[in-house]
């Protein structure tokens, strides 16, 4: 894992769901304070938001503080962790999370461990906007 960045994981994910409009810095909650590194439209699925971690100490923090996902959480269908493979375990997940792991020699993404699905959620016109300006941030930055 050492080496790899936020946005080496970021193009895995564009990969492995190619055709699925991507979001990336989309601000969530009523004051804009959580952001999801990705946001995936998933059709009939709904919505998939990512977060990425790189390092071990980010995942660390990230697991002592859950209320930083819970907008997040309570948006999207489905809430995944990506991070470079072997940097945390399926068993540190949080419940109803899932698992997108990058591997460091090819950059090839993979669930390894899948996301509970939440009943869908209609968003709100100012949620609209901001994802529409994420999938615009996505295009600018090659992704």
């Amino acid at each position: 894992p050492k080496g790899m960045t936020a946005h080496d994981v970021l193009k895995a994910l564009r990969h492995l769901w190619p055709d699925m409009p991507m979001g990336v810095e989309i601000a969530f909650g009523p004051t804009a304070s959580t952001y999801a590194d990705a946001v995936f439209l998933m059709g009939s699925e709904g919505m998939t938001a990512v977060e990425v971690k790189v390092s071990r100490g980010d995942w660390l923090s990230e697991l002592k503080d859950p209320g930083k996902r819970a907008p997040l959480m309570a948006a999207a269908n489905r809430f995944y962790f990506a991070t470079p493979a072997g940097l945390t375990t399926p068993a540190e997940l949080p419940e109803l999370c899932g698992l997108v792991e990058v591997e460091a020699r090819t950059l090839k993404a993979r669930v390894t461990t899948g996301a509970k699905h939440l009943p869908s959620k209609s968003p709100d016109w100012l949620q609209t906007m901001r994802i529409a300006n994420g999938i615009a941030r996505a295009k600018e930055l090659g992704l």
